[in-house]
């Protein structure tokens, strides 16, 4: 697997290329032992040799080599979460005499990103979306009010913040990444944990049976078409999911009229991000968001101020508490979804509900079923 996952980084294309990544402390000793083939497959090969021939117990040299590539290429989520692949499944061979005991099963858990896309910021920003017929008396004024607010603490191009397709959103303008790689790296680090636990569980005890089972987490994004397809809100009114809400794009009134009903979803984790993350609390404008909840999402204000739900939260404003809170309700929210027994005849798979989405079509539709050992 980290054959092929390493010949698709452009860094193997080069040799020199290839040394400047070795300038790391932890890789710098064996900079001017890599290999000079004009092969790429081959140089991947002699290289991973090289690692793992060098590697002791306690550290893996070719784990350092994937995250030293996982920084360096973190624009590419799909390059980045291949990367993780290879880490989880390198730490699982490094551990395999110890986790002959566990049995792995990969959940995938929905993700719902309610945040606009440029085009729809656009629309937003210029008054276009107010021409909707779902838009509330009082949506322009709002708005316009938030955006003043703003202005005073110099936030602005707020478009910027929106890509293509709603995952591209950036909640914090201090790490510009985007939510769809902050939530694939916390998955990433929550199983890493997981496992490291179950393995100072097996070196602590001797009661551990077949029957202990190691849970990896891994995002499944469906926000494209939870927005478009009737068929696919229907199936998570009722099945573990986590919805993430940017505070300003639920003034858009065409993506807030999709939202009460999976927020009434018991089951779902939800989450609203603050815009103004890193910077004083400014009284006001949580005022304007508060007054627009109770009015235009009643079903998150009734959770959090009324039921005090803790997978409930609004007006998280820092990017480490955002982490601590998904590393939270993850593994909640898989516990619900692999305690789910769905009929499987019932069962359809994304693909067969639309085509060319935005996410995999590797397993049954909305994390309601599990695999077990598939690492791929």
């Amino acid at each position: 697997m980290c054959l092929d996952v390493l010949s698709k980084c452009r860094e193997f294309k080069d040799h020199n290329y290839l040394k400047s990544i070795f300038d790391v402390q932890d890789l710098f000793a064996y900079k001017n032992s890599l290999p000079e083939s004009g092969d790429i497959k081959q140089r991947v090969l002699e290289t991973i040799n090289l690692l793992q021939e060098s590697s002791s117990e306690d550290k893996s040299l070719l784990t350092v080599l994937l995250e030293e590539l996982k920084s360096v290429n973190n624009e590419d989520l799909q390059l980045c979460n291949d990367l993780d692949r290879c880490i989880i499944h390198i730490a699982g061979d490094q551990g395999q005499e110890k986790f002959h005991t566990y049995k792995e099963n990969i959940i995938q858990i929905p993700f719902v990103i309610a945040a606009m896309t440029r085009e729809e910021a656009r629309e937003l920003l210029s008054g276009k979306a107010f021409d909707d017929p779902n838009t509330l008396k009082n949506d322009p004024v709002q708005f316009e009010k938030v955006k003043e607010i703003l202005i005073t603490y110099k936030i602005e191009n707020l478009e910027s913040r929106y890509g293509e397709k709603r995952e591209d959103w950036k909640p914090y303008s201090e790490s510009q990444e985007s939510i769809g790689k902050i939530i694939q790296e916390t998955c990433s680090k929550i199983n890493y944990i997981q496992k490291k636990s179950i393995e100072q569980s097996s070196n602590s005890s001797e009661d551990l049976t077949s029957d202990e089972k190691f849970i990896e987490v891994e995002p499944e994004f469906v926000s494209s078409e939870y927005f478009r397809d009737d068929e696919i809100r229907d199936q998570l009114r009722n099945s573990g999911v986590v919805l993430i809400m940017d505070d300003l794009s639920f003034f858009h009134p065409t993506l807030r009229i999709h939202l009460g009903k999976i927020i009434s979803n018991e089951r779902a984790a939800v989450i609203m991000l603050s815009t103004l993350s890193g910077r004083s609390h400014d009284q006001p404008f949580y005022d304007l968001i508060d007054d627009a909840i109770k009015i235009r999402l009643k079903e998150a204000h009734e959770r959090y101020y009324n039921n005090l739900d803790p997978r409930c939260e609004i007006r998280v404003d820092g990017l480490w508490s955002f982490r601590r809170w998904l590393s939270k309700v993850l593994p909640e929210e898989a516990s619900i979804i692999d305690k789910k027994q769905p009929n499987p005849e019932s069962q359809k798979t994304l693909q067969s509900l639309y085509s060319g989405a935005y996410t995999t079509t590797r397993v049954p539709i909305m994390g309601a079923g599990r695999r077990s050992g598939d690492r791929r």
